[in-house]
Formats: C-alpha cells, structure tokens, sequence
C-alpha cells in the first residue's frame, strides 16, 4: 500500500512540474499527496469546456471544484494500477484538447462586440452579462 501512495504522490509531482513549465495553466492549490489542482488561465467557462471535452473522451474524467471563485480541474491519481506515464498521456491529452479550445476561441460575455454571433449549447447555469455560457463558440459576421 506505502508502494502505491508513494508512486501516486511521484505522479502528483510529476504532472505539478508539468503545469509549472506551461504558461497557460496555473496551480491553484498545494499538491498534497495524490491530488492536483489546477486550471487554465482563462475564463470559467473554457475551463468548463476543457473538462467536459476531456470526461466526454471517455479517455480521462476529471471533476471540479470552485477555489477563491474560479473554476478549477481537480486532477486525482488513486486507481491502484495507474503509473506515471499513464498521468503524463493524460497530460498530453488536456494539451491535445486545450489546443482544440483555443483554436475554436471559447469565450466569455466580456469579449462579445456589436456584430458578433455568438453560437453554443445550454449552459449549466453559468450567466455573464445577461447571457448564458457554458460551452460556446465565438464567430465573426
């Protein structure tokens, strides 16, 4: 069991330095032993985005949490079978799908202008300036 805990915790450390080495993302908690907290530093609603598009993979499934108000991925190593390369492929896939995010430039209400048109699906209940957001897409007329 000490065998395990400890691999895990190495994984919680490896992924830790993984997202300290990306400028996009931020810790937003201590790593304590197998737990990692973070997010992308964006708004709530890509972070929302980024998990569902991860769970709906079917490859990873993350949960979340809200710390100091932000939305926050919640990145738990404890199957006892899981190993370091299983957290880094992991890592690469939240790479694969953060990039996938960014190119379809998922926004908040903030960066809506006049002429724009803003497409998605029904939110969770996330509301910012009078509109509904939880996964949209940002095009340009």
């Amino acid at each position: 069991m000490q065998e395990h805990i400890r691999q895990h915790m190495e994984s919680a450390k490896a992924l830790t330095e993984k997202i300290n080495k990306d400028d996009r993302f931020e810790l937003r908690a201590p790593t304590v032993l197998n737990l990692v907290c973070f997010r992308y530093k964006g708004s709530d609603e890509f972070n929302q985005a980024l998990v569902q598009r991860l769970n709906n993979s079917g490859k990873l499934y993350l949960i979340h949490t809200k710390l100091n108000n932000k939305y926050t991925l919640r990145f738990s190593i404890g199957q006892t079978k899981t190993t370091r390369e299983h957290v880094l492929k992991a890592w690469e896939l939240i790479l694969q799908e953060t990039e996938v995010l960014e190119k379809e430039k998922i926004i908040t209400g903030e960066n809506i202008q006049p002429g724009h048109v803003v497409l998605g699906l029904p939110s969770n209940g996330l509301h910012t300036n009078g509109y509904s957001f939880a996964r949209k897409l940002f095009f340009e007329i």
